[in-house]
């Protein structure tokens, strides 16, 4: 009875453990479809979502760092739950269609 009851935890832990892999890893993917647009570089540092114009120094420097040191946003400036980050505030506006 001992073997059978550590047997069912252990399938249940490894159970739990695929499922919660499997859904960290589809959630990344849908991630990145959902905040990827053409002409621009994205990151996330920190939960946040850095945006930059493709060409510019401002993509150079998020490709680099991950971030921007003086980032601007906008109250409501949100994608994915994410505050959108950007090197100013035309790029801010243009990424977000605003």
């Amino acid at each position: 009875m001992r073997h059978l009851i550590l047997s069912l935890i252990a399938v249940a832990a490894l159970t739990l453990t695929a499922c919660e892999t499997t859904s960290k890893t589809d959630d990344h993917a849908g991630h990145h479809a959902a905040v990827d647009k053409a002409g621009y570089v994205t990151a996330e540092h920190k939960g946040q979502l850095y945006v930059a114009k493709k060409g510019t120094d401002a993509a150079e420097q998020l490709k680099k760092d991950g971030h921007f040191a003086k980032p601007i946003t906008a109250i409501g400036a949100r994608v994915n739950g994410m505050k959108v980050m950007a090197p100013d505030e035309a790029t801010l506006h243009a990424y977000l269609g605003w």
